[in-house]
């Protein structure tokens, strides 16, 4: 087709990758005329990232066009609805079209693909296009002719179509190299899906190689995929966004007279170390200080814990009692609790699921318990914990919401670093071997501290 006859380009038009990070960052780049490459060893996600995509603009009345090399429509739709992606609903409305087609072998027919997808995207007026399977297409050509081929197709098809063409390519396990003619060089975006296996985890990162009209200021991310959602990727946020609201800020109390006096007030979005000898594993001072915190402020909480399960965390709280406590009275406001096995998952992992908790469930606060754990098990990652634990710190405040780090033992450098990056710290000290005779040392950036003997603390609490 000429290129005079092809619609022109109506830029205001934005597109979306349904993966509400890269939105987040990168949406200016998805312009009409835009040609993206998911690139990637077999099994990272490309197909799923590119039917996200589809799936998302197609949902916003953006008609999408699938055209795959390789997996059947039934199949492909079976897999996709574990994400929540209907696409049989959208082929319903006429919103999507699945093409599966046989391996090409020749430029002839090649050249009969190209004639058919110009009418394709004609025919069903699509907005977004995808090709499943680019990489056996490329390797009929020599070097010239491939790249000849892909200009036709990267430059004249999404302009045609006044929207977006996708293109998936396959890389051998062990190559990054992306090669095919030159496709990175012509393609406006390029993505590369990588997964890797580190001490039997697998670890996912996707690295940002080329986005045509936006800066990468992070090059290589981490993502998870996760069955109800897809593709979760984690850019960790910058100190700059951190701007919220005064009318959003709020004060919290512990409810105890003698260690309000102190702090001042808890601003919402503060980093809080509770940090526990691992011989008062089962410190009631520091569960009470914990349960009045939430039940004072009428905060909904997520727990996340590395050390107890939820029976015994009811344990424990039951424990309280004493203390005037009512442990029902905790539970009305802990709208999640999740017991996490470290050494199932790699660190990334671990971060995405964290942040994605926050996303879904949008606490006011999140309690880390045995953070500590996280770090021993992966002390062979000393160049990753240090930013997984700065980056969760820093997502939190971006969305307003106070953490508390639990920890049992001291952890070294990782320990240090949550030292400094705390806003509060509570920490108890033995007084004997034993631990049996305990101090609580109270610290604020505030410039309060003091320090109590915790049958004193334990004394202020009953009596609150």
């Amino acid at each position: 087709m000429p290129i005079d006859n092809i619609v022109e380009v109506r830029r205001s038009t934005i597109f979306r990758f349904g993966v509400e990070s890269l939105d987040k960052y990168y949406a200016d780049a998805l312009i009409p005329g835009t040609s993206i490459l998911i690139a990637g060893h077999p099994g990272a996600g490309k197909t799923t990232f590119a039917a996200t995509i589809c799936y998302v603009n197609a949902l916003e009345g953006n008609p999408c066009l699938f055209i795959s090399f390789g997996e059947f429509k039934e199949k492909f739709y079976r897999h996709m609805s574990s994400f929540n992606m209907d696409f049989k609903k959208l082929e319903n409305e006429g919103m999507f079209k699945y093409v599966k087609l046989p391996l090409i072998t020749t430029e002839t027919a090649l050249d009969n693909f190209v004639n058919d997808l110009i009418e394709g995207v004609e025919k069903h007026k699509a907005r977004v296009i995808v090709i499943d399977g680019i990489t056996p297409l490329l390797q009929i050509f020599h070097e010239a002719k491939a790249r000849a081929f892909l200009q036709t197709v990267l430059y004249d098809i999404p302009r045609l179509a006044n929207g977006i063409l996708v293109l998936v390519a396959d890389l051998p396990f062990g190559e990054e190299k992306i090669g095919f003619g030159g496709i990175d060089f012509v393609a406006d975006i390029v993505i590369v899906m990588k997964h890797r296996v580190s001490r039997g985890l697998l670890v996912r990162t996707m690295e940002l190689r080329k986005f045509r009209g936006a800066p990468i200021n992070i090059a290589e991310i981490p993502f998870r995929i996760v069955g109800g959602i897809g593709i979760h990727a984690c850019i960790p946020p910058s100190l700059k966004e951190i701007s919220v609201p005064k009318e959003r800020i709020r004060k919290y109390e512990f409810g105890v007279e003698a260690i309000d006096k102190k702090f001042g007030g808890i601003e919402s979005g503060s980093s809080i170390l509770i940090e526990v000898p691992s011989l008062a594993r089962n410190d009631k001072a520091v569960l009470a200080l914990l349960a009045k915190l939430i039940t004072v402020n009428r905060l909904k909480t997520v727990i996340v814990s590395y050390l107890l399960t939820k029976h015994e965390f009811l344990k424990s709280l039951k424990a309280l009692k004493d203390l005037g406590i009512n442990y029902r009275e905790v539970l009305k406001y802990i709208i999640g609790y999740e017991s996490l096995n470290p050494a199932k998952f790699s660190i990334e992992e671990i971060y995405g699921y964290e942040t994605n908790l926050v996303e879904r469930l949008k606490p006011d606060l999140v309690v880390y318990m045995g953070g500590d754990i996280v770090g021993m098990l992966h002390a062979n990652r000393k160049d990753v914990m240090p930013l997984y634990v700065y980056n969760k710190i820093v997502y939190n405040k971006l969305n307003n919401v106070t953490t508390v780090w639990i920890v049992y033992g001291n952890n070294g450098e990782i320990t240090k670093l949550k030292e400094s990056l705390a806003n509060h710290v509570i920490k108890v000290v033995c007084k004997d071997n034993l631990c049996i005779q305990r101090l609580v040392y109270l610290w604020s950036n505030s410039g309060a501290s003091t320090v109590i003997f915790e049958e004193d603390l334990l004394k202020y609490i009953k009596g609150s």
